[in-house]
């Protein structure tokens, strides 16, 4: 066999191995973003953070994860530790509305004004305008906010 042919099936073999482990880590990513939501409805917090984290690890990349982490953080109170979460679910997914919105969330309960209006007008304006009627934008201005004194 030739060196050329031996190198290339070396190489293919290897690749199609790596990927079937990033394909491994995602499934299991998403069995922890599973277990986790479970624990955040059930208001085990402790052990959602636990499972985001998890989820974390196994796929970086993962804004479901880092964006459900950083929801629970807010959930349990603790908008300090939501917003590094938070921040990296918008780098990793700059046209996501609702990471927007909760980063904005966490930082204005922080009392950082002006990064919360920041990440909220961006939230608003990449929220889908059809999903956008009178009522939900009066209900979402009313509950954003309660979150930004004045």
């Amino acid at each position: 066999m030739p060196v050329v042919t031996l190198l290339l099936l070396l190489t293919t073999g290897s690749a199609a191995i790596a990927q079937h482990g990033a394909v491994q880590a995602a499934r299991a990513a998403d069995t922890s973003i599973a277990d986790a939501a479970q624990y955040a409805e059930q208001k085990q917090y402790d052990k959602a953070v636990e499972a985001y984290l998890e989820a974390i690890r196994l796929n970086p990349t993962s804004v479901v994860a880092h964006l459900g982490l950083g929801t629970t953080y807010q959930n349990m109170g603790r908008p300090a530790d939501a917003v590094e979460p938070l921040r990296t679910a918008v780098r990793l997914e700059p046209e996501n509305a609702v990471a927007h919105l909760t980063l904005g969330l966490a930082l204005a309960a922080l009392h950082h004004a002006d990064e919360a209006l920041a990440e909220l007008t961006e939230a608003k304006h990449l929220w889908p305008s059809r999903r956008q009627t009178p009522t939900t934008a009066r209900q979402r201005r009313t509950h954003i906010s309660a979150w930004i004194p004045c």
